[in-house]
Order: C-alpha cells, then sequence, then structure tokens
C-alpha cells in the first residue's frame, strides 16, 4: 500500500505558450478534449509508477507537454511504467459515446507513443525490453529507432509532395524532429522522465 503524498508540479511558461498556440489552431472542445486525453495518459502512468513501487519525483508542464520524471529500478518496472499511459489513452475509447473528441485525442495519442522512438513511451518499452533480454539490446533499439525515424519523415515528406497537404506535414515534421532525438534509450536504472 502506497502513501498519497504532495508531488511537486512545475507549471513553466512554455505551457502556456504552447497552450495559447493551440487555442490559435484549434477550436477550444478540441483543445479540452486534448487536455482530458493527455491528462488520463499521465495519471495512467502515475498510477502504474505507484504499483510498481517506483518513487516520483516530480510533475511537470512545460512547452513539450507533461513529464513525470520517475526513479526505476530495473527494466521490468521501466516497461510497466511506459506502456501503462498509451493503454490510458487507448481506453478513451471506450468513452466515445459521450466523449467522441477526447476518445479521437486518447487513440491518437495511444498510437503517436507507441512508436518506438525515445523519448516517447514506446521506445522506452523497446528499450526496456531489448535491455533485458539481450546484450546489445541498447544498439538494436537505438537502430530500430532510426528505422522509425525514417519511416514518420519520410511520412511527412509524402503528405508534403504527394497528398498536396499544404505546409502542415512539413511543420509537423519539424515539431516531430524537435520533440525526438535528444534522450537516448538506457538501459540502466534510476531516474527517468515519461511523457
Amino acid at each position: 500500500m502506497w502513501k498519497l503524498q504532495r508531488l511537486p508540479i512545475d507549471l513553466r511558461p512554455g505551457f502556456f505558450l504552447f497552450l495559447a498556440a493551440a487555442l490559435l489552431i484549434f477550436p477550444l472542445p478540441w483543445v479540452g478534449a486534448w487536455l482530458l486525453a493527455a491528462t488520463a495518459h499521465e495519471l495512467f502512468h502515475l498510477l502504474a509508477a505507484r504499483l510498481s513501487g517506483a518513487a516520483v519525483e516530480r510533475i511537470s508542464l512545460g512547452g513539450g507537454g507533461m513529464e513525470m520524471k520517475i526513479g526505476l529500478s530495473g527494466p521490468r518496472q521501466a516497461f510497466f511504467t511506459a506502456m501503462a499511459g498509451p493503454l490510458g489513452s487507448a481506453f478513451l475509447i471506450f468513452l466515445a459515446p459521450w466523449l467522441p473528441r477526447t476518445a479521437v485525442c486518447g487513440f491518437v495519442q495511444a498510437v503517436f507513443n507507441l512508436l518506438p522512438i525515445m523519448p516517447l513511451d514506446g521506445g522506452r518499452a523497446l528499450g526496456a525490453l531489448l535491455c533485458r533480454s539481450l546484450k546489445n539490446g541498447r544498439r538494436i533499439a537505438a537502430w530500430v529507432e532510426n528505422v522509425a525515424v525514417a519511416l514518420v519523415l519520410a511520412g511527412f515528406i509524402y503528405g508534403f509532395l504527394r497528398l498536396e497537404l499544404g505546409i502542415l506535414p512539413l511543420l509537423l515534421g519539424l515539431l516531430f524532429l524537435f520533440k525526438t532525438g535528444k534522450i537516448k534509450i538506457s538501459c540502466k536504472p534510476g531516474l527517468q522522465r515519461l511523457q
């Protein structure tokens, strides 16, 4: 049984800038649905961390979204906490009759976060699985990550050139590159950031 404790929550100025930009681009009901889906995603990470005995250090809200700093003791705990977020996002599909926008946002978040790319949950889960089972797990996970990034970027370029979606795919591709690639797969236990 775990105790309820106060968690420090950082609200950074980048979060409000990101929220303002989202409100300029998308209608308020969609931004609200995205926030609700993102909160459910993070709550599932938090629940999994608590159930597995991981120490949650801090929750931050910044320009890159929500992030939790969690002390993980091993690959099994890392895999469990990483996969809990997309699972929670996927469960929002069951709310579709009552909250259709939130269900759509949850589904998109689940699919996106399952990409085997760091710092996304799929990259963390893949790293935890391969580091636990293979000697060269980190190298294999990095190779899979590079292939996945190349495929995603090819999809953005295809959307720009062939589907004639305008500049939006290129902007999304740049945002995607900015979001990924900063954090490398780690096979060592310790403090990690979940998004």
